[in-house]
C-alpha cells in the first residue's frame, strides 16, 4: 500500500490521526520522500536508525536511509523510523548536499540552485557528441538484433541457454539474496513448442515459494507478538534484565537496543535481539537439541517452533527453502494462537541472520539461598586452607552462607559439626595426642556462628581465640601426620566485634590472624541484592493477603538501600522490608534501624502489651518449645503469660519477629533482640537482670560508662539484682565481664 500524497504530517497528532485514517494496514504508517522526491504514505515495518540518516521509500515500496550530516538539523541520535516528522531537514532532498524543499502543489522535491551563469554555453560543443554517441548506441543495437535473428555464429542458440541458465538459479543479486529469485522471471520459449508449458511451470512454482517466504517471514514478526499471545509479563521481565543481565546485554547490544529493550517495545528490536530475549528469559525450555540447533522433525512442540523459526530463515537467507516446514509450522502456530497476518518480504530492507547467544545472569540462586561472590569466595579458600572467618556487620548473611556451604560440605561426605562456641584444649588432650578433630573421620568441618557472640568480653574471647589458635595448630600437626585426613574450621564473627578485638586484644588477635582467611561479607552487587529482594518477598509476604509490597518494583528499594547508614546489612533491611511492610514505608529504617525498631516496640507495648511481653519472654528465655510449660516468672510480667499464648503465636502480628522451626520458636534476628532489649531497658532494665537467661544477659549487658554500641547500659545501682542470682557472680568472674569490677570490691572487704 502505497500512496502519492502533498504534504506529510510535520507534527505528532497529525501524525496519528492521518495514520488512524489508513485502513488495512498491518504494519506502522509512515509518510517519506522517494528517491524522486515524491512524497508517498506507505504502511511497512518501522525501525531503529542511527542519528546521522533520513529514510525515505524505494521504488519496490521498501524503507531505506540516506546520509544527512551535511545538514546542522540532521538527527543526532538514534530514532524511530515513524518519528521522522520531528526532523524537517528529512523532507528535504536526501540525494544531494543542496539544500531543497518540498513543492506542496505538486508533491516534488524543488533544489535551490545558483541560476546565475557569468558566461553563455556552447551549444554545438555539447550537442555534437551526443549526437555521435547516439549513432553508435543504435548502431550496436541494430547489429545485435540482426545477429540475433539470423543466428549468426549460433549467436541466438547462445542466448537463450544463458536466459535459460539465469532462470533456473536462485542465486541472484540483490536486498533479499536467496528470495529475489522468486520475482518472476522466465526462460525465452523456443519456436519449436517443445518446451511449451516451461513459462507456466516456472510462474506456478515461484509464486508457491514467494508464498512460502512471506509465511516464514511473517512467522520472524510473529515471534516479537508471542509474549503477549503467551501472557508472559514484558515489563517485569524487561526490569528483572535491567538487574540480574545487565552484565551480558551490555555486552552483546548497543545503547539504543538497551534503551528500546527496557520499553518493550520488540518491533523496533532486531531479530536477534528478540530471539535472545524469547529463549533467554520468557521461560521457554527448549527443545531437546538446544535452541541453537535443528529440533527433531517429529518434535511440534512451541519450543520447538520457535527455534524451527530461526532455523528456516538462516537457512533462507543462504537460498534454501524448505516451503513443506513452513507450511507445516505456520498452520501449527495458527491453530494454536488464531490468525497470523501475511507479510510480503519485499517490505523488508536488507536480509540479516538470526542469531542466538546464551545469557549468563550476574547472579544466580540454588533453592533459597542467593549465591554471592562472597559465597563462592567461601568456598574457594575453605579449598585453599584450614579457616575461613567470615565478617561483617549484623544482618550481612553470614548465617545464611555457613549454613549453605556446610550442607554442601554434607552432602560431599565431609562429618560437619555445628557448636555455639570452640571448646578449650586441656593439657591432657595435647599430652595424650587426642586432638580435634577425631582420629577415625577423614573429613570433617567444624562450624561456629557468631564465635564471640554480640559483643565480646574479655576472658571469653580470650579462651576463644587460645581454643582457635590450639585448634588449628592440632589441625596442621593432624596434616603432616596424615596426608589423607582432612579438617577445616568456618566461623562467622560480627564485624563490630572484630574491630574490638583487633583494637583491645591485638597481640592475641594477631596469632589468630597467621592462620586467618577472611570474607567480607557487607559488599553486594545490585544483581545480588535484587535475588535476595525477590527471595525476602517470596517467604515474607506469604501470610500477607493482596500484598502491595509484592508489586513494588526494586528500584525505589534500591534506593532506600543506598540509605543504609552501615549499622547493619543490607539482607536484614530487605527480610525486614518484607515482613513488616510499615519498615519499608519509613524513610528513616535505614539510617537509624535500632532507634525506628526500638519506637515500634514501644508502640506495641503501648498497644498490645500481651503480644509484647510474648516477645519479651522469648527473647528472655532464648528458644520455646510450643507445649512447654512457662517458667515461674512468665506470671510476674506486667501482662501475665500462659502456656495458651505461646501455642497460638504464629497467627498473631507479632510472627514476622519470630522464627519457627518445627515446635520451636525464637526472635528471628539478632537485629530485633538488640531492639528488644534496648526497648525494655529504657524503664525496666531489672527485668532484663532478674528474668533473661544468664548467658544471653550478660551478652547483651555492658556498665553505663562502656563505650560498646549495641549493649544495654546498667547503671551502678541496678547491679543488686546480679548480685541475687545463683551462679551470676561465679560466672562473671570467670568469664572476666566488664561486671567483674562491682564484686572485686566485695571480695576486697570480705578478705
Amino acid at each position: 500500500m502505497m500512496g502519492k500524497v502533498s504534504t506529510c504530517p510535520r507534527i505528532k497528532k497529525d501524525w496519528e490521526d492521518r495514520a488512524e485514517g489508513m485502513k488495512n494496514c498491518n504494519f506502522t504508517y509512515h509518510c517519506l520522500p522517494d528517491n524522486d522526491g515524491v512524497l508517498r504514505e506507505v504502511c511497512i515495518e518501522k525501525t531503529l536508525l542511527k542519528g546521522g540518516y533520513c529514510p525515505y521509500i524505494t521504488s519496490t515500496g521498501q524503507l531505506n536511509w540516506k546520509n544527512c550530516s551535511f545538514s546542522e538539523k540532521c538527527p543526532n541520535s538514534s530514532y524511530v523510523s515513524d518519528e521522522v516528522y520531528k526532523y524537517p531537514v528529512c523532507y528535504q532532498n536526501l540525494f544531494t548536499n543542496q539544500r531543497d524543499s518540498i513543492d506542496p502543489s505538486s508533491g516534488k522535491t524543488t533544489f535551490d540552485t545558483d541560476q546565475s551563469s557569468p558566461e553563455e554555453v556552447n551549444i554545438e560543443a555539447v550537442v555534437v557528441p551526443v549526437l555521435i554517441v547516439v549513432v553508435l548506441v543504435v548502431a550496436i543495437i541494430v547489429t545485435v538484433v540482426v545477429a540475433y535473428r539470423k543466428n549468426f555464429h549460433g549467436f541466438r542458440n547462445l542466448v537463450q541457454k544463458r536466459i535459460l541458465r539465469r532462470s533456473g538459479s536462485p542465486q541472484q543479486s540483490g536486498p533479499m539474496e536467496g528470495v529475489a529469485f522468486l520475482s518472476g522471471q522466465e526462460a525465452t520459449t523456443p519456436r519449436n513448442g517443445r518446451r511449451k508449458t516451461f513459462k507456466n511451470d516456472r510462474s506456478v512454482e515461484s509464486e508457491k515459494k514467494l508464498e512460502a517466504v512471506n509465511k516464514l517471514y511473517s512467522l520472524v514478526l510473529f515471534l516479537k507478538d508471542l509474549p503477549k499471545k503467551c501472557g508472559i509479563n514484558i515489563e517485569q521481565i524487561v526490569k528483572e534484565t535491567k538487574y540480574l543481565y545487565k552484565k551480558s546485554f551490555i555486552n552483546d547490544l548497543n545503547s539504543d537496543e538497551l534503551q528500546w529493550l527496557e520499553t518493550g517495545d520488540f518491533e523496533v528490536l532486531t531479530n536477534s535481539t528478540v530471539f535472545t530475549f524469547l529463549t533467554n528469559l520468557c521461560g521457554f525450555e527448549k527443545s531437546r537439541k538446544g535452541w541453537e540447533n535443528k529440533p527433531f522433525d517429529k518434535d511440534v512442540s512451541l519450543e520447538a517452533d520457535i527455534a524451527r523459526i530461526r532455523i528456516l530463515w538462516n537457512g533462507m537467507c543462504d537460498g534454501s527453502v524448505d516451503e513443506k516446514t513452513i507450511r507445516e509450522t505456520f498452520q501449527r502456530l495458527r491453530d494454536r494462537y488464531g490468525e497470523i497476518p501475511i507479510s510480503n518480504v519485499e517490505t523488508m530492507g536488507s536480509k540479516e541472520k538470526i542469531n542466538w547467544k546464551q545469557l549468563k545472569p550476574d547472579c544466580e540462586a540454588d533453592k533459597d539461598v542467593v549465591l554471592t561472590e562472597k559465597v563462592k569466595d567461601i568456598f574457594q579458600k575453605l579449598e585453599e586452607g584450614d579457616l575461613v572467618v567470615c565478617s561483617g556487620v549484623i544482618g550481612s548473611g553470614k548465617s545464611e552462607a555457613l549454613k549453605y556451604v556446610v550442607e554442601k560440605y554434607r552432602k560431599d561426605g565431609w562429618k560437619v559439626e555445628w557448636v555455639e562456641k570452640i571448646p578449650p584444649f586441656t593439657d591432657k588432650q595435647k599430652e595424650s595426642g587426642k586432638k580435634v578433630p577425631s582420629t577415625d573421620i577423614l573429613k570433617e568441618l567444624l562450624c561456629c556462628d557468631n564465635l564471640f557472640g554480640d559483643v565480646a568480653y574479655e576472658k571469653f574471647t580470650l579462651e576463644q581465640l587460645k581454643s582457635v589458635k590450639d585448634l588449628l595448630e592440632a589441625c596442621s600437626q593432624c596434616r603432616k601426620d596424615s596426608k589423607t585426613k582432612k579438617f577445616k574450621l568456618l566461623v562467622s564473627v560480627h564485624k563490630h566485634v572484630l574491630q574490638e578485638l583487633e583494637k583491645d586484644r591485638r597481640e592475641n588477635f594477631d596469632s589468630l590472624k597467621n592462620f586467618n582467611f577472611t570474607v567480607d561479607m557487607d559488599r553486594l552487587s545490585s544483581a545480588e541484592l535484587y535475588h535476595i529482594f525477590k527471595t525476602t518477598i517470596r517467604k515474607g509476604c506469604l501470610s500477607h493477603k493482596d500484598c502491595w509490597y509484592e508489586k513494588t518494583d526494586f528500584s525505589p528499594v534500591e534506593t532506600k538501600l543506598k540509605n543504609n547508614s552501615g549499622k547493619v546489612g543490607n539482607p536484614f533491611l530487605l527480610m525486614a522490608f518484607s515482613k513488616n511492610h510499615s519498615l519499608f514505608a519509613d524513610d528513616t529504617f535505614p539510617k537509624k534501624t535500632i532507634g525506628v525498631l526500638v519506637v515500634n516496640f514501644q508502640r506495641l507495648r503501648s498497644e498490645e502489651p500481651k503480644s509484647f511481653y510474648i516477645l519479651l519472654y522469648i527473647l528472655f528465655i532464648r528458644e520455646h518449645r510450643k507445649g512447654n510449660a512457662l517458667k515461674e516468672w512468665a506470671h510476674e510480667l506486667p501482662t501475665p503469660l500462659n502456656k495458651e499464648d505461646l501455642d497460638d503465636v504464629g497467627n498473631t502480628d507479632i510472627a514476622a519477629y519470630l522464627h519457627h522451626e518445627g515446635d520451636t520458636i525464637r526472635i528471628s534476628h539478632e537485629v530485633f533482640q538488640i531492639a528488644l532489649f534496648q526497648c525494655i531497658s529504657t524503664h525496666d532494665i531489672d527485668m532484663i537482670l532478674k528474668f533473661c537467661e544468664l548467658h544471653t544477659m550478660l551478652s547483651i549487658c555492658r556498665p553505663k560508662d562502656d563505650p560498646e554500641e549495641f549493649s544495654v547500659k546498667v547503671d551502678d545501682n541496678d547491679t543488686k539484682e546480679l548480685k541475687s542470682r545463683d551462679q551470676c557472680k561465679d560466672l562473671i568472674i570467670k568469664t572476666g565481664h566488664p561486671f567483674k569490677r562491682y564484686f572485686e570490691s566485695e571480695t576486697t572487704l570480705s578478705d
